[in-house]
């Protein structure tokens, strides 16, 4: 009765063995598979935030062009304005 009882629990402990190195093998497999997809994902991630601030940049560069068109021309109308208003202020 005990002879069985051993060689019964030895091959539970065997069969728990092999079952839990089969599950430590799909983990790892897996576990493997998720880092490649995370890996790829965040490279596109990246790729698309470098195309985006690309762009963010242009707009920027832009904007700031206009800007400084618009504030050259303002300071001329005010500069025109002030030369009209002391040649009249200065006839009369």
């Amino acid at each position: 009765m005990r002879l069985e009882l051993t060689q019964e629990i030895s091959t539970v402990r065997l069969e728990m063995h092999n079952g839990l190195a089969s599950v430590r093998e799909e983990m790892h497999s897996g576990l493997a598979s998720v880092r490649e997809e995370m890996h790829n994902g965040l490279a596109s991630v990246r790729t698309e935030m470098h195309s985006g601030l690309a762009s963010v940049r242009t707009e920027i560069a832009a904007t700031r062009v206009e800007l400084l068109k618009w504030s050259f021309a303002f300071w001329v109308g005010q500069v025109a304005v002030m030369t009209g208003l002391l040649a009249f202020m200065l006839r009369k």
